[in-house]
């Protein structure tokens, strides 16, 4: 498969392009940081930028991630509209321009892939995060009406191991998720690479929200 990772500097995101070109797919790398070594660097809350966006080759494109993204960090004391819009940019108002610019390019059946969260079951500490997580629901399926040639799908995850935010909480509170999860045991992150491959090859696969979580407990 082509395929195309935005967000390519996020930790899930470099563990599915390592797993696709291991398998022997093509990947086209996108970041909005010129210095973490993309093929492209796009802004996907800037949208001029998603209009200049230029996608090398005319080979179709079978598969699209969208690994972009900001993590939780406000709670509701601190709420305020400057962090609901960034948070709205980054999740919906980028991915939904992204998404046509792209069409024309799609390979028929293709897919696009969603990085969504268990917070919106669960609720997140953030939330302008867990809003814009839960709107990516309406907005799959808002997108198959106009694309109906196409797949749209997210995978929401529960806390994943080894991720920065994972990291940098204290142990303590790591282990309470851990708890929420079976066997204790946080996310895999290539487990998730494994299943984004799965929903953009497999064509049986549309409008789904595929979750990520280890049945966890809310």
């Amino acid at each position: 498969m082509n395929i195309i990772v935005f967000g390519a500097g996020g930790f899930v995101a470099r563990e599915f392009t390592r797993l696709a070109r291991t398998n022997g797919h093509r990947v086209l790398t996108s970041s909005s940081r010129a210095d973490q070594g993309a093929d492209l660097v796009v802004d996907c809350t800037d949208e001029s930028a998603i209009n200049r966006l230029v996608i090398p080759g005319d080979e179709p494109i079978d598969g699209v991630l969208f690994g972009q993204g900001r993590n939780p960090g406000v709670g509701l004391a601190e709420a305020n509209f400057a962090h609901f819009n960034a948070m709205h940019q980054i999740n919906i108002a980028g991915p939904t321009l992204l998404v046509r610019k792209l069409m024309p390019r799609m390979q028929r059946g293709g897919g696009f892939v969603f990085i969504g969260t268990s917070g919106v079951r669960r609720g997140s500490f953030d939330p302008a995060y867990g809003a814009n997580k839960a709107a990516l629901w309406g907005l799959i399926n808002s997108l198959a009406r106009y694309n109906q040639a196409q797949r749209f799908n997210v995978i929401s995850l529960a806390l994943v191991e080894g991720s920065p935010v994972s990291e940098s909480m204290p142990a303590d509170r790591r282990k309470t998720h851990a708890d929420t999860m079976f066997g204790g045991k946080l996310v895999d992150a290539e487990g998730v690479a494994r299943v984004a491959l799965e929903l953009m090859s497999n064509q049986n696969i549309n409008r789904t929200n595929f979750q990520i979580d280890g049945g966890m407990v809310t």
